[in-house]
């Protein structure tokens, strides 16, 4: 179901460099554009070309003078799509959780972030990571899609 946009709706999109965050960011602002509505999107791309974390802020609204900020606020997710689940995890991506009105879903696919260079006994336990979003969402439930396998599957790469 599309949102009504009476107020704006924020969507981050989380992963490492090569995913494709960047690329979904700007498809989602030009679709919004396309529609006639306001749009911003924020880039962070810190050490994208080695494997660093990647965001992108995206802000719909159905004018653009209703978007008085380009970064999502904490609690300011509708929706998180997360195309790596260590950078989901992180600090950053669950501050904008808001339990009550934030979906999200993430790829299954496990790859070690940059920072797994710097301190190789990072855990990536996946019921540890899934546990923080559990906490951070409460009672609401997230959904876990094996995005790249389905990529891989579709396009012959991840």
């Amino acid at each position: 179901m599309l949102p009504g946009l009476e107020q704006p709706y924020g969507i981050l999109v989380t992963g490492i460099g090569g995913t494709g965050v960047l690329t979904v960011g700007a498809l989602i602002g030009m679709a919004a554009h396309l529609e006639g509505n306001g749009c911003s999107v924020l880039d962070f791309a810190g050490l994208a070309q080695k494997n660093g974390a990647v965001e992108s802020h995206i802000r719909i609204a159905r004018e653009p003078n209703q978007l008085k900020a380009v970064r999502l606020s904490p609690g300011g997710a509708h929706l998180i799509l997360g195309c790596d689940l260590v950078v989901t995890v992180g600090t950053e991506a669950l501050s904008v959780i808001e339990p009550r009105s934030t979906e999200v879903v993430v790829n299954s696919d496990l790859q070690p972030t940059a920072a797994f260079v710097g301190n190789p006994d990072l855990d990536f336990n996946l019921p540890d990571m899934y546990g923080r979003i559990r906490e951070a969402l409460g009672d609401k439930t997230f959904d876990v899609v094996d995005a790249t396998a389905l990529a891989t599957a579709l396009v012959g790469t991840a």
